[in-house]
């Protein structure tokens, strides 16, 4: 598979997976611009006790990243729930933000209703469905949002045609902030989203199928796990980017992904490097790392490669960075998101449609 050759996207990329990873600062800014128009918090929202999040997959991993971003800020527990149900503590005074990008998705359907029932301030993330049309009826304050798939090769969009979820992380995640912001819990979202989408645009030319796989770091980095198993490595704002990481690399080139985070690893994961052998045992660690990591992280990154390195694992360090934190995983999220994608290319598969997830969804409801 030649990664340089423009013909290969035609064929390998039929629903143009590629041009949506691209898109990210776009749909970035205008999530940030729907949310802005579509939100009107009445006051009661404002400073809650608690913030609850309930999405699923593609859906979550948005408020994942948020969560990750600010928790050493925030004022209050963030927690992200993946599930039919909310946590008991959920009342009066628990802000419940329901993220769904079909609209339709069952357990966020059913975790929002119980949230409801018991008390809770909610609001909903949705393109449309059965989220969007409860919280018309209810007057529970939503953005909704569309993102069309790009259409054809003459730069159309298709509006009828909604992307994947995880291709719609722009959406989910500026969406997630911008009311964090408005209920006073991150007040410099707004100041630092225009700084990260530049970087992200500036660093997202590095990766794009233009770039040669010689100046190309994804490509570079597709190729080396090709046939290998990527174990994530991520902390702090990062460790959220490693979950992500893993999902993509799942769901685009179809292939086993692991996660781990920093400093926890070190308390177990180093221990398993022993068995099964290296040689005997085809796995690649990713470690994101940062600058802007605090020196004891910084230690335990070095010398965690060190003892993967005597155990003769590969480890691929990605190096992030940009003006703030929020530019740093957005950037970290766009690489990951590029090599997930030639990952696909590379072992033959489409990276857009998921069929084991759609069968087992049609299993479910068949039940």
């Amino acid at each position: 598979m030649n990664l340089d050759d423009p013909r290969t996207y035609v064929t390998a990329d039929p629903q143009r997976m590629g041009r949506l990873i691209a898109a990210l600062p776009d749909h970035c800014a205008t999530a940030w611009d729907t949310a802005q128009a579509a939100l009107h918090i009445p006051a009661a929202y404002r400073q809650p006790a608690q913030v609850v999040v309930l999405g699923m997959g593609g859906s979550a991993i948005g408020a994942d990243l948020v969560r990750g971003l600010y928790l050493d800020r925030l004022p209050a527990p963030l927690q992200v729930v993946r599930g039919y149900e909310p946590p008991a503590y959920v009342g009066p005074q628990t802000l419940v933000i329901a993220c769904s990008h079909s609209g339709n998705t069952a357990e966020t359907l059913s975790a929002s209703a119980a949230a409801e029932r018991q008390g809770a301030k909610l609001i909903a993330i949705t393109t449309g469905g059965q989220l969007a049309d409860r919280a018309q009826r209810a007057g529970i304050p939503l953005i909704e949002y569309t993102c069309p798939l790009p259409a054809d090769g003459q730069g159309g969009a298709d509006p009828t045609r909604q992307a994947q979820p995880r291709a719609a992380l722009g959406y989910s995640f500026t969406a997630v902030l911008a009311v964090l912001h408005a209920v006073g819990w991150v007040p410099d979202a707004e100041e630092d989203l225009p700084a990260a989408l530049d970087a992200v645009r500036a660093c997202g030319a590095g990766y794009a199928p233009q770039r040669p796989a010689v100046t190309n770091r994804a490509k570079q980095l597709a190729r080396r796990l090709r046939r290998r198993v990527p174990i994530v490595y991520g902390a702090g704002w990062l460790a959220e980017v490693a979950r992500r990481w893993k999902a993509q690399c799942n769901e685009n080139a179809k292939q086993w992904a692991f996660h781990e985070e920093l400093p926890e690893l070190n308390h177990n994961a180093v221990e398993g490097y022993r068995l099964p052998a290296a040689d005997t045992a085809p796995l690649t660690v990713v470690s994101l790392e940062s600058d802007r990591y605090p020196p004891a992280i910084r230690r335990r990154a070095a010398i965690t490669r060190r003892v993967l390195a005597e155990r003769a694992v590969p480890c691929e360090v990605v190096t992030v960075a940009g003006p703030n934190r929020l530019a740093e995983v957005l950037t970290a999220v766009h690489v990951g998101d590029w090599t997930s994608y030639y990952l696909a290319l590379l072992n033959g598969v489409d990276p857009t449609p998921v069929p084991t997830l759609e069968w087992l969804k049609a299993e479910l409801e068949g039940a």
